[in-house]
């Protein structure tokens, strides 16, 4: 069976989106777009400046006692979440635990060129850290829009299909993505 071939497609830049650029032109276009200091006024960004180590205290503030589910990497796998070599089941282990306890591991590994992959996903930001959006907010989104945190250390994560819309702020560190048209999924 043929695979059709397709150009690729390049996230084009933007700085200074408001709310009205981001309805009438970037949502319509549907197309990857990289939104250059949308965050860039944020409290945890300015701390986030100094280190992860800084980023990690800051959040620590708006810990109230949540449990998240914290996912653990095998040593041996250099951060990048999969399978394991009996294709089996994942190379990593995912249990709950405390988020304060979760900023203090991640703090502790800091350093550790050797240590493993230490990732929370996708938790409710009012659930895990009540308060912090009262300062970090995304004027352009409807209130009804509850976000997310990701918090990690340089984990590699597999090619995966995502369900939602994402807007993904990077407050520390850097981050890749690898964008793939959905008619490809099939070729994943």
């Amino acid at each position: 069976m043929a695979v059709p071939s397709h150009s690729l497609v390049k996230s084009q830049e933007r700085r200074g989106v408001d709310a009205k650029i981001f309805r009438e032109e970037i949502v319509p276009a549907g197309q990857p777009v990289i939104l250059r200091g949308l965050v860039a006024d944020w409290p945890v960004v300015q701390r986030g400046k100094g280190s992860p180590m800084a980023t990690c205290e800051y959040l620590m503030q708006f810990h109230q006692g949540a449990t998240v589910p914290l996912v653990l990497g095998d040593p041996t796998a250099l951060r990048h979440l999969f399978y394991g070599p009996d294709m089996a089941r994942f190379n990593f282990v995912r249990r709950p635990a405390s988020l304060l306890d979760c900023l203090r591991l991640l703090i502790s590994e800091v350093d550790n060129s050797e240590a493993p992959a230490i990732y929370i996903d996708a938790q409710p930001l009012p659930d895990c850290l009540p308060g912090f959006t009262a300062t970090h907010a995304i004027p352009m989104l409807d209130a009804a829009v509850v976000p997310n945190i990701w918090i990690g250390n340089a984990v590699k994560v597999q090619t995966h299909f995502d369900l939602k819309s994402n807007i993904a702020c990077i407050v520390s560190g850097r981050r890749r993505f690898t964008v793939f048209p959905p008619d490809q999924l099939p070729n994943l």
